[in-house]
């Protein structure tokens, strides 16, 4: 088998692994509270990724220093804060829908870094970002075509907007601390260090009792999360950006909220109007619009960073 091909099937695999953990973990929040099982997830997928670590660079695999106030802010955005608004917004809010917000998430990444790192936005960006908050508005109005604020101002859309938000401010995090140290040193620390705080939560809210009384398909959810969703995808997806460029490899993440849809209206039998439906295109378009490289030096260059 060609190996460009088991890099491609690799990334859809990474689309499938991360769109169906919008509709696992809205089963996981009925068997336990989201944030004892968000710890359980990072624990064990900290085992696995701190030996991996060290199996591959050794002593480097220590953090620095320097590095220590960045991998902690990695660790409190994309692991702690993320996840609580992620859990907690799955238990408020449909699966499919909640990964059509979480997934419009470049909309924020474009602008966070517009505003705090001076990068230029291109226009076919700017019309990116235009249709993905155009598809959000018409998927969170409830497809009554009235076009009001009121669903967008619900407060447990806040959740999901949280969610989107921690995400964005660990990617911009990232793309700064990665052009030190590797993507695996960076998530593996950041894993541990986001656990902590989940785990003294999950402590005040008797997460020991939560989890002794943890069903096995719990447990196997949880081994999912850590092993599927936070290793294995994680490792396919920068080696893909490793070879074929992080522009190339970013262009199969719109799969994502077409997976978590397909999915979530097979398992929750969750529907949505042709508004909404057509308000999800947008939003998978604008995304597909902001990932798109800035031409194959712009590609190698995102690659060299990451």
């Amino acid at each position: 088998m060609p190996v460009r091909f088991r890099l491609y099937a690799g990334l859809v695999a990474v689309a499938v692994i991360w769109g169906s953990s919008f509709v696992a973990g809205k089963y996981a929040v009925g068997l336990a509270s989201p944030v004892p099982f968000a710890a359980l997830r990072f624990a064990l997928a900290s085992l696995l990724l701190l030996p991996l670590l060290f199996a591959q660079e050794g002593r480097r695999g220590m953090p620095r220093r320097r590095e220590l106030p960045g991998l902690v802010f990695l660790g409190l955005t994309g692991i702690f804060g993320y996840n609580l608004c992620f859990f907690y917004g799955l238990r408020e809010n449909a699966a499919g829908l909640s990964a059509l917000v979480v997934a419009a998430n470049p909309v924020l990444i474009n602008l966070l870094a517009a505003a705090l790192l001076g990068e230029r936005l291109r226009p076919a960006g700017a019309l990116g970002l235009v249709a993905a908050l155009a598809g959000v508005f018409l998927v969170l109005d409830g497809g009554t075509g009235r076009l009001h604020l009121a669903g967008l101002l619900e407060p447990r859309r806040f959740l999901l907007y949280g969610a989107a938000g921690c995400w964005a401010l660990y990617t911009l995090e990232g793309k700064v601390l990665l052009r030190r140290i590797s993507p695996l040193k960076a998530t593996a620390w950041a894993s541990l260090l986001g656990t902590v705080p989940l785990a003294a939560l999950g402590l005040w809210h008797g997460g020991l009792a939560a989890l002794t009384g943890l069903s096995l398909g719990g447990w196997l959810l949880a081994g999912y999360f850590a092993v599927f969703v936070t290793v294995l995808a994680f490792l396919w997806y920068y080696r893909g950006v490793a070879v074929l460029g992080a522009g190339r490899a970013a262009a199969f993440i719109p799969l994502l909220p077409v997976v978590a849809l397909g999915l979530s209206a097979v398992v929750y039998r969750e529907t949505m109007s042709w508004l909404q439906l057509a308000g999800a295109a947008a939003v998978v378009g604008g995304v597909v619009l902001l990932a798109r490289p800035r031409g194959e030096r712009g590609a190698a260059e995102a690659a060299e960073a990451d």
